[in-house]
């Protein structure tokens, strides 16, 4: 009974009625892994015009997660999706969603183009697309959050001139190039010419909001610690298993930013 995708988060839930109506569970979450759980703070950040700028904003203490408009909605639709999954959310991996998913006992997953090849496997004939985790009732905001495949060089480090052979080798050469066919990734270099027909039905529709710029990237590498998704993701733990609530929730990713700063100046 659904006919077409949900843009908002009131139709989002619309869709998980009809879903649950048909006796099917409409969402896979891989509560046990920290940086997946990660993956859906970082949507509170991409609703930002400016994602990076509201980090320094969040690590300087002008402005916190508690008070923002963005992480609020985006909490209301984490504490959906959690009332609307299966029952083991914590105990829940990839291979366990993957499976709840290509045997269509789930109806969405949070994930990526990196698990079509094992849902096909599970499933050959499987159907799948992609659509943004909707937070609040503006389609015009929703986007999907990724990016391409890219390679990056670090200045001023001992192994700079190679990193850049690397990174030239991915760009020019033949073989580097079909890496990215290979693997089945969007490169990032302009000169790489890709069909994403080829990348696989994840990415063929990814590939559309990526060039009507309706995407946001990944954003907590710009807090002073690398392994931050995981301490956010470790604090979404303790609100799934029920010891904190939505609001502490909130409140505790404050305090995990601000001891994350404290440990970056000292």
């Amino acid at each position: 009974g659904i006919s077409e995708l949900p843009d908002t988060f009131e139709e989002l839930q619309d869709a998980c009625e009809k879903l649950e109506a048909i006796g099917v569970t409409p969402f896979g979450i891989p509560g046990g892994l920290t940086a997946r759980l990660a993956h859906s703070f970082n949507v509170a950040l991409g609703h930002h015009d400016d994602p990076t700028a509201f980090i320094q904003q969040l690590r300087s203490g002008e402005a916190t997660c508690a008070d923002d408009e963005a992480f609020n909605q985006w909490a209301d639709f984490f504490e959906y999706t959690i009332q609307h999954s299966t029952d083991d959310v914590l105990t829940c991996d990839d291979d366990a969603i993957y499976t709840l998913f290509a045997t269509e006992q789930v109806a969405m997953i949070q994930a990526g183009s990196w698990c079509e090849s094992a849902l096909k496997e599970i499933n050959p004939d499987l159907n799948i697309g992609i659509i943004p985790m909707s937070i609040n009732n503006n389609e015009d905001e929703n986007f999907i959050a990724g990016d391409a495949a890219d390679g990056f060089s670090i200045a001023e480090n001992e192994n700079t001139e190679l990193s850049k052979e690397l990174v030239a080798y991915w760009a020019l050469s033949d073989t580097g190039v079909n890496i990215f066919k290979e693997y089945q990734m969007i490169p990032a270099m302009s000169n790489c010419k890709y069909d994403a027909s080829e990348l696989g039905q994840i990415l063929e529709e990814a590939d559309q909001y990526f060039k009507n710029g309706e995407y946001f990237g990944w954003y907590w590498y710009a807090f002073p610690d690398l392994t931050a998704d995981l301490q956010f993701g470790a604090i979404m733990q303790s609100y799934i298993s029920g010891s904190i609530d939505k609001q502490e929730m909130l409140d505790q990713f404050d305090l995990k930013i601000a001891e994350l700063e404290a440990k970056s100046q000292q």
